[in-house]
């Protein structure tokens, strides 16, 4: 059976779009952009990282984000 590109609401979905770690934090930014606190976001990113170091990149912008934006 040939698949074709229309969309079926009750196809199951086994296919999914998958953001990399750089797209889903430019997503998050962006976001903070629109509250006008993209650098303090940025920046408290940086201070979690800094402090530990098994933190990543991505992680430690969610968890800036989630102190900034509140």
């Amino acid at each position: 059976m040939m698949k074709n590109n229309e969309y079926n609401p009750n196809e199951d979905i086994s296919e999914e779009i998958r953001f990399s770690d750089a797209e889903q934090i430019e997503l998050i930014l962006v976001e903070a952009n629109g509250y006008n606190l993209r650098y303090e976001v940025e920046e408290q990113a940086k201070k979690f990282m800094k402090e530990d170091s098994k933190l990543s990149k991505l992680d430690a912008t969610v968890m800036a984000y989630s102190e900034w934006i509140k």
